[in-house]
């Protein structure tokens, strides 16, 4: 570097002149740590009582930053989320109540226990299955498509003209 700076570490230094050395710019540059209070600043409060009044809380500093439109989503959202005030309880009322309860009143009477469901919704899944698979099996092993022919598997060499 120049004869008029100092090299400190990968700081450069120019307030020193060609007669001092590095190792009075190391002391006087680590004397005081930045955390440190200074005499004249030790007597005085961080904030006064007026200027503590005066500014803003954290929440009007981010409002400042946020755009506005973002602002008034968020407060429909979260006027949203709590529902109305006060509560509601929602009811739909069935158009033929008869016809529409008649399938639970069945149930209720065939099975009238939870065991008893619980058995007719495995029986309806096994049958479901069973239907399903017998339609799989029957279409994935025709032998022969009437007017058709027997299927080919197709394959990288298959040709068909």
């Amino acid at each position: 570097m120049g004869g008029n700076t100092v090299l400190l570490g990968n700081m450069v230094d120019s307030r020193y002149t060609d007669g001092e050395t590095a190792d009075v710019a190391a002391e006087d540059h680590f004397e005081t740590y930045h955390d440190d209070v200074a005499p004249e600043d030790a007597e005085s409060p961080l904030l006064s009582s007026e200027e503590a009044d005066t500014r803003k809380a954290w929440t009007d500093r981010m409002n400042d930053r946020v755009p506005p439109r973002l602002i008034r989503y968020w407060k429909a959202t979260v006027t949203w989320v709590k529902g109305p005030k006060p509560p509601r309880i929602f009811s739909i009322t069935p158009i033929l109540p008869g016809v529409q309860h008649a399938p639970l009143n069945l149930l209720d009477r065939l099975a009238p226990k939870r065991a008893h469901k619980v058995c007719l919704l495995i029986a309806f899944y096994l049958s479901w299955a069973l239907a399903f698979g017998l339609i799989m099996w029957k279409s994935s092993f025709a032998s022969d498509v009437p007017g058709y022919g027997a299927p080919t598997r197709l394959w990288c060499g298959a040709t068909f003209w």
